[in-house]
């Protein structure tokens, strides 16, 4: 009689590309009888695993607006970066103010510039 079984893909947080991979049979059996099933080349599957992810930075700088020399720990912003999937190498971002004498670039508690995710 037949049988079936399901392939599903694996949902990833990686940004890999489609990938092919191969599904390879195995056949066993205790007596004389099941040898024959045993003997019999199977042929391997290669589905293709279709990636959903996608490598981007998102930057939201909304809450950045206008620093205030007059009173700069009450104006200050911060600008949020998000990966929209893991890393399978490291990734580093450097946040650099175009003009240094009129803004600079600190890392929340907790954190150091670059910003690496690995």
């Amino acid at each position: 009689g037949k049988q079936t079984v399901t392939v599903s893909a694996v949902d990833d947080e990686y940004a890999d590309g489609d990938t092919t991979y191969d599904i390879t049979f195995t056949v066993t059996g205790d007596t004389l009888y099941t040898s024959r099933y045993t003997a019999a080349a199977l042929p391997n599957v290669s589905p293709v695993c279709e990636d959903d992810d996608a490598e981007s930075i998102v930057v939201d700088a909304t809450g950045v607006g206008s620093p205030d020399e007059a009173n700069i720990a009450a104006t200050r912003g911060q600008i949020l970066f998000k990966l929209t999937s893991k890393p399978s190498l490291s990734v580093t971002v450097t946040p650099t103010p175009s003009d240094p004498v009129h803004g600079r670039v600190l890392a929340v508690s907790g954190q150091t510039l670059p910003l690496v995710w690995t």
